[in-house]
């Protein structure tokens, strides 16, 4: 029974060093006396690390509970800020990938469109005039052709600058 006392005496000591002065606010400190909300400053507040609020606390083991508030809002104002700068870099991001983007179903609807025309123009073209020579569709299918190939390698380079952009992007914030 006399070792259970022994025991029991370390845990309370324990308790009243370790974990009561984080939740204890005296109100009867004079030498720091707790502000109110009212009477608390306005200024900005400034990081307080545990080693700083472990500084603070008085002889008797009690912290200032103006301490241990400002430092719960800073690091409230810590995450918030994170989460802002985040969303921000994500947004920023977002709009350079956006930015490159062609819509395809426009592009779509125009080619239609002057197929239409141009099947139009050719057909009463056909009844005007003579059928081209094999020379002329000749000529008319290299342009096409090289015309094709600059599309893909402009396509090519354009991808070629979204997936460094991407890279650049993922090394810089990622």
């Amino acid at each position: 029974m006399n070792i259970f006392k022994v025991i029991t005496g370390n845990i309370v000591k324990w308790w009243q060093l370790v974990i009561l002065p984080v939740l204890r606010i005296n109100n009867n400190n004079t030498q720091n006396p707790v502000r109110t909300s009212e009477s608390a400053p306005t200024q900005p507040m400034q990081e307080v690390s545990s080693d700083a609020v472990g500084q603070e606390a008085n002889g008797d083991g009690d912290m200032d509970a103006l301490a241990v508030l400002n430092r719960i809002n800073q690091e409230k104002e810590q995450a918030l800020e994170k989460a802002k700068r985040e969303a921000d870099e994500k947004a920023r991001i977002d709009a350079i990938m956006n930015a490159n983007k062609v819509d395809v179903n426009s592009f779509i609807q125009a080619g239609k469109a002057a197929s239409e025309v141009e099947q139009l123009k050719e057909e009463s073209v056909e009844q005007a005039a003579p059928a081209p020579s094999d020379d002329e569709m000749r000529r008319a299918m290299e342009i096409m052709e090289r015309l094709n190939r600059e599309a893909a390698e402009d396509e090519a380079k354009k991808q070629a600058q979204i997936d460094e952009a991407k890279r650049q992007a993922e090394e810089q914030f990622g």
